[in-house]
């Protein structure tokens, strides 16, 4: 049996790192990544089964509903199936909020939060189409919601399309517009949507009178006398901010578009139309909408003022209604951007696994670290940690050493058992921006004469600011982002345990070169969070070297590097067929004729150093087997795991570009 080691080792410089990697990969620019102008928010196709998160939605008549969708497929949270079953094929549907019947109604609402700091670009397809009647109707509505605001319906319909109040008279009790409307955009065929009748903008006051609430002026002044205006028959409308049955006003309509906004007698495909809303934050925000009827995005509302005290956060959603005259309503291809760069939560676990130790009794004490990590600039609350050991050591008997699991600033849950309770917090740790906390805990494992190696991974989640769930599976070691790339989510190699076979790897810089002058390091320094370097057995050949570079005094080009990577093999039994590879870090050179192994007492050359992109050899340990950076390979045979004879190094110098 062939063991494969390749161990991702954090090599720190002061509070960032500045040797990194696999093993080690030195990086000359603290940031490089690229980033695109606009980061994805949100989105949701809704051509597909289910919903990918969390919606509220309701009306009459089953609507709204997925047209690819079947009972079995939209379940909670996800919008439901229409009741008449999937009309469309997976990959083809899409959110019908009305069919072309009469007096129909229905609204979503994405039931999590948006920023809009960064500000918001958003775009979907919405068709409507196939109606029935003289004038087609009503239409649809967007909307954006004040983050304080949870609402479980919509404003009232009609032509106040879900999102605005509605008063009946007669003593018909008045319906209220949506609880926390700060926008409503409303794309209306009938026309309604644009005027003040049926009490919308809480009732027009004369000129000089005190406006309702929610229809303050701004300091940059009102839309004309609503009075004047009349039904506007395919046309876009922007209402403002209201609550209950006051405000809701009116602030800009486009005029009636020759395109228009429905395509009575299509089909779904020949009736798309997509809308793109850009809100901009500032002091002042504004609003656009544009809408492409085929040809292209044209400007319908040029940019305006937006409802003054632009939320932080908002909820969103989607209401459409018929009345007498119909239209099927539907939503395709919702997207959410951030108009410059937002930042992104993350989270990062890793796992690393110490020594096992011999109990003499038929059991062996596995001592485990786990490193959580926020490098996002945004905090993190909710805090948890899972570790389901009953996966991880099937069919053997296993239990937690008591009072092992233990935090320095997490609060650990002390009924963790690995088995009916995987939670390693309480849950109610906040993880602040750049923070990192470590969880440590022990198992006593009883293997008998299962020879195995056991694989686990435990499981990191949190929510970021706007309440989304942020998951990251750890990956084996201290460095949660071990590639270090800066996505932490992408690291995620299951940590191995043998209580038969370890061999321990610890990689230090042992020499730098610059100017033909060589500067060797030949002090240990301990690195507490790396439980290898201060093993026992280390003590027949202490793993010196740095491992950290002093970041005020960087490596230049020219200089060169010399690594080391110590090995232990302290288990109960030999490692076999065993192999280390090196990746030659980023932005360096391998300086040839460099490679040497020691084992035990002797030291010779050794090792294969294999150019970029070169063919690597079957089953070698190497961590990219593209092999784009170069690798130096060096096949180590059998490992005894006698004293004497179990320990070595292996070592190779790159030199900087």
């Amino acid at each position: 049996m062939q063991r494969r080691f390749w161990k991702p080792l954090k090599l720190k410089a002061a509070h960032r790192h500045w040797l990194t990697g696999g093993l080690t990969a030195l990086l000359l620019n603290s940031f490089g990544s690229s980033v695109s102008a606009q980061t994805v928010l949100f989105q949701e196709t809704f051509r597909g089964t289910s919903t990918s998160d969390i919606f509220l939605s309701g009306g009459i008549n089953g609507f709204p509903c997925l047209t690819a969708a079947t009972p079995a497929t939209a379940t909670a949270p996800s919008i439901p199936a229409c009741a008449e079953g999937a009309t469309d094929p997976a990959g083809s549907g899409a959110l019908r909020i009305t069919a072309n019947g009469p007096e129909q109604r229905g609204f979503v609402i994405y039931d999590r939060f948006i920023q809009s700091q960064f500000g918001l670009s958003i775009t979907f397809d919405f068709f409507s189409y196939n109606g029935i009647g003289a004038q087609r109707a009503d239409g649809i509505t967007f909307f954006l919601l004040d983050t304080l605001a949870t609402p479980t319906q919509a404003g009232s319909f009609g032509g106040s399309l879900g999102y605005a109040q509605r008063s009946f008279g007669g003593g018909v009790p008045d319906e209220p517009g949506i609880t926390g409307g700060y926008l409503g955009i409303g794309f209306d065929e009938f026309g309604n949507f644009a005027n003040d009748a049926e009490g919308r903008g809480a009732g027009f006051v004369a000129p000089g009178a005190p406006l309702p609430p929610g229809c303050e002026a701004s300091p940059f002044g009102r839309e004309p006398d609503p009075a004047t205006r009349t039904i506007v028959p395919d046309s876009v409308t922007l209402r403002g901010r209201g609550e209950g049955t006051a405000g809701y006003c009116f602030l800009a309509n486009s005029g009636t578009r020759p395109e228009g906004i429905d395509v009575p007698t299509a089909t779904r495909t020949a009736a798309r139309r997509t809308a793109r809303i850009t809100l901009k934050p500032g002091p002042n925000p504004t609003v656009q909408v544009e809408i492409d009827f085929g040809a292209g995005f044209q400007t319908v509302i040029a940019e305006r003022f937006a409802p003054a005290g632009l939320p932080e956060r908002f909820r969103f959603g989607f209401a459409a209604s018929t009345g007498t005259f119909t239209n099927f309503h539907e939503i395709q291809n919702l997207v959410v951007r951030s108009l410059v760069p937002a930042p992104q939560a993350q989270l990062g676990v890793a796992k690393q696994v110490g020594s096992p130790v011999n109990n003499n009794d038929g059991t062996f004490t596995i001592p485990y670290l786990v490193t959580v990590q926020n490098p996002s600039p945004l905090n993190l609350t909710s805090l948890q940690v899972t570790d389901d050991l009953n996966q991880t050591f099937a069919g053997v008997p296993f239990s937690i050493v008591p009072g092992s699991v233990r935090s320095d600033t997490l609060q650990v849950n002390p009924n963790y058992n690995g088995s009916t309770d995987i939670n390693f917090l309480a849950g109610t740790d906040a993880l602040t921006s750049g923070q990192t906390a470590t969880i440590n805990f022990s198992v006593r494992l009883t293997p008998g004469t299962v020879t195995r190696t056991f694989f686990n991974s435990a499981i990191g989640t949190a929510r970021d600011p706007n309440n989304n769930l942020i998951t990251d599976v750890s990956t084996n070691g201290v460095t949660p982002d071990a590639n270090g790339n800066g996505n932490p989510g992408d690291d995620n190699t299951p940590t191995p345990v043998n209580p038969a076979a370890q061999l321990r790897l610890v990689k230090r810089i042992t020499a730098i070169t610059r100017n033909g002058v060589q500067t060797r390091f030949d002090q240990f320094v301990d690195d507490p969070n790396d439980l290898n370097d201060t093993a026992p057995g280390f003590s027949q050949l202490s793993p010196v070297g740095l491992a950290n570079l002093d970041r005020t005094n960087p490596l230049r080009s020219g200089d060169e590097a010399e690594y080391t990577v110590y090995y232990l093999s302290d288990g109960t039994q030999p490692i076999f067929l065993a192999n280390i590879c090196d990746p030659i870090p980023v932005g360096t050179t391998f300086v040839a004729n460099s490679l040497a192994i020691r084992r035990g007492n002797a030291e010779s050359a050794g090792g294969s150093f294999f150019s970029p992109l070169a063919p690597l050899p079957p089953n070698n340990s190497c961590p990219d087997q593209t092999n784009a950076r170069g690798a130096a390979l060096f096949d180590l045979g059998t490992i005894s795991n006698t004293t004497g004879d179990n320990f070595g190094f292996v070592r190779f110098r790159a030199r900087v570009n």
